[in-house]
This record gives structure tokens, sequence and C-alpha cells, in this order.
């Protein structure tokens, strides 16, 4: 069963990722309703957060303030949200916490996990990197077509490890902005 899983995905994102490869600049019409992305991301997360004993939390800017306001599509920004919740929730401890928060100017993505080492940290997002050590099941392509996703859009997304004193406590944050 968990072959086919494995199959599964990583068909699922060969197809993605040759999509992404076909595809040059686009203009955007619709304004992005980051709820309904971040509702569908989740959604898609809830397996996996279920057998790892993950909780996810969600937090939003203020009443009236909008998250990230920006023209997109909805399904591939799912997909970008989707697979960075996806490694946060697998390469985070079981019983952990993955926080998803939203602002005005970026979304970040929060695990409790050890992180990266320093040397890997910036080649997150290769094809098919995969980092030593890892017990779940991965193609090493998840980031890397999050970060083409946001490239499209206009953004990018990094990578840096967070130490005790922040208010997660230690583990990887992943920031995805404007500007790519």
């Amino acid at each position: 069963m968990r072959g086919l899983e494995r199959m599964d995905r990583l068909v699922t994102q060969l197809l993605t990722m040759a999509r992404l490869d076909s595809v040059g600049e686009v203009a955007f019409a619709s304004e992005v309703d980051w709820r309904a992305v971040a509702e569908q991301a989740i959604g898609d997360c809830l397996w996996i957060a279920n057998r790892r004993d993950v909780d996810i939390a969600v937090e939003w800017p203020a009443p009236g303030v909008l998250p990230l306001p920006m023209a997109g599509d909805a399904d591939a920004l799912v997909i970008m949200l989707k697979n960075i919740l996806d490694n946060a929730i697998r390469y985070g401890p079981r019983h952990g916490r993955v926080r998803l928060a939203f602002s005005p100017s970026q979304i970040s993505v929060d695990d409790q996990g050890p992180g990266v080492a320093p040397d890997v940290l910036p080649r997150l997002g290769d094809r098919f990197l995969r980092a030593a050590g890892n017990e779940e099941a991965g193609s090493g392509l998840g980031v890397s077509i999050a970060r083409r996703i946001a490239h499209a859009h206009g953004m990018r997304i990094a990578f840096a490890m967070r130490d005790a004193q922040s208010d997660f406590g230690p583990g990887l944050r992943v920031t995805i902005r404007r500007g790519a």
C-alpha cells in the first residue's frame, strides 16, 4: 500500500513539474482567496497530519486586513502551500505542531523539527534533493515545485532555522514573500 502511495505521489509531482516547465510568464486576473487556498491545502494534508498526530494552527491578520493581497492561480497556490505543509508535517516530530501564518506581506510555515544542516539549507528546492536520514517517503520534488509556483506568481520562498528563543521554539521556518 505504501508503495502505491509513493508511486501516486511521484507521478503527480512529475506531472506538475512538467506542466510548470511548459508555462512561461503568466498574467493572473483573479484575486487570491487565501482562506480557500489554505483550507484546501490543509485538507489535502490532514491524512498525514492525523497519521503523525500533528496539529496544524492557522493564524490570520486582524479583521479587515488582507493576507498577502495578490492575483494568482488558486489551484497552483494550493499545490505550493500543500507541498510546504506536507514537508513540515512529515519532517517535524510526531505529536508536534505546524503553524501556518498569513500577514499582509508574507506567509510563513513553522515546524518543530530538527531542521536541516546549514550546508543543505541553501539547496532546499533543488530537484530530487533528499536530506540524509529521512524516514518518510518522498521524491525530493515538492519544494522544487513550490518554488516554481511561487516564482510564477512573482514570489520567492526562503528557508531559515529558528532558535529556542523563538515564539514557536526551534525548528525550520519557510517564508513566502513577493519578489521572485
